[in-house]
């Protein structure tokens, strides 16, 4: 049973996805990797980040804001990091409703 984040076995998996998730946007952001071995998460957000590249909904203030709310996100729940192009839906659906509040 988890243990609202007392349990150092928890926070320990909290702190390797973090550091993993960290590692990989800096090895994007340059551009290049070292590894030859990534999880499933990783690889499944380097291929969302390029179709999210590819569809223009890449940009480097929305790439932040993505890396401040998944790290907000596995602090939170421990689990892998939700995808950009989820986060750009939500992102564009809170846009769209203050538009319309405000409108």
């Amino acid at each position: 049973m988890e243990n609202s984040g007392t349990d150092g076995h928890v926070e320990s998996e909290k702190e390797s996805i973090l550091r993993r998730f960290e590692t990989l946007m800096m090895e994007l952001a340059v551009g290049s990797t070292n590894r030859t071995s990534f999880t499933l998460w990783e690889v499944d957000l380097i291929v969302d980040l390029e179709a999210c590249r590819q569809a223009r909904v890449f940009s480097w203030r929305r790439l932040r804001a993505y890396q401040r709310a998944v790290e907000k996100q596995v602090r939170k729940t421990g689990a892998p990091p939700a995808r950009l192009s989820d986060f750009v839906a939500v992102w564009k659906s809170r846009g769209r409703r203050k538009k319309t509040a405000s409108g």
